[in-house]
C-alpha cells in the first residue's frame, strides 16, 4: 500500500506543536533589559556550508538561550517522513514539506516565525536560508525588523562545484545511511546561486541590514561590515566583490582531493550492496565534476590555522562589533554594544571556543560533512 502524505487535521496540529516545541529555547533569552533581540540570518546557495556554521554560531552564542531554525528541518515531523523518502525517493522530502505547509503556503515556516519573533518572549534567531531571490531575502529580513530586531546577515560563499556534489553527496547519504534523502533540484540550485551576489549587495545598499560579513565554508570571516549609531556604513558596501572573489578562489588541493574522491566513489566504485544511483543525482555529481575542470589549478592555503577569525569564536567573544575608538573607556564600549548588538559577551553565558562542536578539515574549504545530509 502506498505511503501518503495526506494529514488529518489532528495530525497536522500535532506536528506543528511538535516543531515549535523544537524550536524553543530552553531558556529565556540572555538579554539586558531594554535591548534588542538579535537575528543572525545565514545565506547561501543550498549545499554552500550554511548548516555547518549555523551549528558553530548557535554553540557560540549559547544553544539554550538562541533558537535556531531552519525551514528545510520542518518536513520532519510530518509522521510518515522516514516512509515518504524510502518510497518516493527524490521526491519524498517534498511531498512531506507540502503536505504540512498547505502546498506552497508556507504555513509551517509562518507558524514558526510568528512564534520566535513576536511571542513572549522574543527570541534571539539565528536562521538559514539562501536568501538569493531579492524579493525573498527582504522578507526574512524585514520581517524581524518590524519586530524590532536588529539584524545580521551572514553570507557562506563558495564555488558552485562544491556545492552541486554537495547536493549529491547529502541526499545519497540519506539514502545510503537512512533509507531516504532530500533533493533538491540543481537547476535551482543554480538560480539560488546567480542571483545571491546581487541580492547581497542590495541588503548592504539600502542599508536593510545592520551587519553584514561573507564567511568561508569553514566560517572564516572574510568580509564585514556595520553600520554605526547613525546608521551609517563603516566602510562602502562591496559585499558582492567579497563573494565573487572567494567563489573564483583556486580551491585547495585538500577540497579538490575531496570533491574528485566524491564524484568516483558515487560513480564508478559505488559499494555494490547500495542502491544504484538515480539519474538526477548521477546528472548532478557529473555536473560538478565539469565545473570543478573549469577553475584554477588548486593552490595550498593556510586559511583556518587561527580559529580567532572564524565567525563563531569572534561571536562568542563579541569582538565581531567595531574597535572602540579612542577616547571611550572599555566598560563603556562594551555596554554600548551590549546594547545595540545584542550580542552576548564572553563570560556571560555563550558557549566557549572549549564547547564548540569539532571542525571539519582545515584548509578553506571544509571535507567530509559530520552529519549526513547538513549542508543547506
Amino acid at each position: 500500500m502506498s505511503v501518503s502524505a495526506d494529514l488529518t487535521p489532528e495530525e497536522k496540529q500535532r506536528a506543528f506543536a511538535d516543531r515549535l516545541a523544537q524550536l524553543t529555547p530552553r531558556n529565556p533569552p540572555n538579554r539586558a533589559p531594554g535591548v534588542q533581540p538579535r537575528a543572525m540570518l545565514l545565506g547561501g546557495q543550498p549545499a554552500a556550508g550554511k548548516t555547518t556554521t549555523q551549528r558553530l554560531v548557535h554553540a557560540a552564542l549559547g544553544p539554550d538561550h538562541v533558537a535556531s531554525y531552519d525551514g528545510d528541518d520542518n518536513a520532519a515531523v510530518h509522521p510518515r517522513y522516514d516512509a515518504l523518502r524510502r518510497e518516493h525517493g527524490i521526491e519524498g522530502h517534498d511531498m512531506a514539506s507540502k503536505a504540512l505547509n498547505n502546498g506552497d503556503k508556507s504555513e509551517l515556516h509562518w507558524a514558526s516565525m510568528k512564534h520566535l519573533r513576536e511571542g513572549e518572549p522574543q527570541y534571539d534567531v539565528l536562521a538559514s536560508h539562501p536568501l538569493a531571490r531579492e524579493e525573498w531575502a527582504k522578507q526574512w529580513v524585514n520581517g524581524f525588523k518590524e519586530q524590532g530586531y536588529r539584524v545580521s546577515v551572514a553570507y557562506v560563499a563558495t564555488n558552485h562545484a562544491n556545492s552541486t556534489i554537495g547536493l549529491a553527496e547529502r541526499y545519497q547519504n540519506g539514502v545510503d545511511n537512512e533509507g531516504g534523502g532530500r533533493w533538491l533540484d540543481p537547476d535551482l540550485h543554480d538560480q539560488f546561486y546567480n542571483e545571491m551576489p546581487d541580492t547581497a549587495q542590495a541588503l548592504e545598499s539600502e542599508g536593510l541590514v545592520d551587519d553584514i560579513y561573507v564567511v568561508d565554508r569553514d566560517g572564516n570571516v572574510l568580509y564585514e561590515n556595520h553600520r554605526d549609531a547613525d546608521g551609517n556604513w563603516e566602510q562602502e558596501p562591496a559585499v558582492k566583490q567579497a563573494i565573487l572573489d572567494e567563489r573564483d578562489r583556486p580551491p585547495t588541493p585538500e577540497a579538490h582531493e575531496y570533491l574528485t574522491q566524491t564524484a568516483d566513489r558515487l560513480l564508478d566504485n559505488r559499494d555494490p550492496s547500495l542502491p544504484p544511483l538515480e539519474p538526477k543525482v548521477r546528472e548532478a555529481v557529473e555536473r560538478a565534476v565539469r565545473r570543478e575542470g573549469e577553475r584554477p589549478a588548486p593552490e595550498s592555503s593556510n586559511r583556518g590555522q587561527d580559529t580567532s577569525q572564524r565567525i563563531d569564536t569572534r561571536l562568542a567573544a563579541n569582538l565581531a562589533a567595531p574597535a572602540r575608538p579612542d577616547g571611550i573607556d572599555e566598560a563603556t564600549w562594551n555596554a554600548q554594544r551590549a546594547a545595540t548588538s545584542g550580542l552576548v559577551p564572553a563570560g556571560s553565558g555563550a558557549g566557549s571556543s572549549a564547547d564548540l562542536p569539532s571542525r571539519p578539515t582545515t584548509g578553506g574549504q571544509s571535507q567530509q560533512r559530520d552529519t549526513p545530509g547538513a549542508e543547506r
